[in-house]
């Protein structure tokens, strides 16, 4: 008999906006370690068919970046090019996620709880998708795995994210990692 060790289900959260902004989103992509590794070629095979190097969100809508020639304007190619990656992702993902946190009501809330002196909009989104994500894998009937959590690390309030996170969920599996890092590691 051969006993197989299951893969851990990973969650890869990363956020956008702050406290300045109308919103602070967080979300996340769940799947396996053997299904990320399978994601990576696929998802680099549609990068060199449009002959980009890296996929990053913001510089894609801006028409900046890996996105700055032959790209503004060009809604076919744009497009053709989204289906593609939204391709791959639905054959890889097993569940995503995205919280927001309108910050006039969150300036709401702080001045009757002062919520601020624990969390911060991006540690109440980010708890949240953990949360969200561990309900999905109890739904889904796999609480065996183990499921760790992944942060980009550079985003505002890390720190106190961090601290509430561990806090409150414990030595859980956690990590931190930086921004070119996930890129590398995930969309390279």
């Amino acid at each position: 008999m051969v006993i197989v060790t299951p893969s851990a289900l990973s969650l890869y959260c990363d956020a956008s906006g702050n406290e300045r902004e109308p919103l602070t989103v967080v979300g996340g992509v769940l799947a396996t370690g053997e299904e990320w590794v399978l994601f990576g070629p696929r998802w680099k095979r549609v990068l060199d068919k449009y002959e980009v190097r890296y996929f990053r969100a913001s510089e894609f809508a801006q028409s900046r970046g890996a996105f700055s020639k032959g790209w503004k304007g060009n809604t076919e190619r744009r497009n053709a090019f989204t289906w593609a990656l939204l391709q791959e992702l639905k054959f890889t993902l097993r569940w995503w996620v995205a919280v927001a946190v309108v910050q006039s009501e969150y300036d709401k809330a702080d001045r009757i709880y002062e919520v601020h002196e624990n969390f911060q909009p991006f540690a109440m989104a980010g708890e949240t998708c953990i949360e969200l994500a561990r309900k999905w894998r109890e739904n889904a009937h796999l609480d065996y795995l183990p499921l760790k959590y992944f942060f980009e690390s550079g985003d505002s309030h890390w720190a106190k994210c961090r601290i509430a996170l561990r806090n409150d969920l414990g030595n859980r599996p956690f990590r931190e990692i930086s921004k070119n890092r996930l890129f590398k590691q995930l969309f390279s």
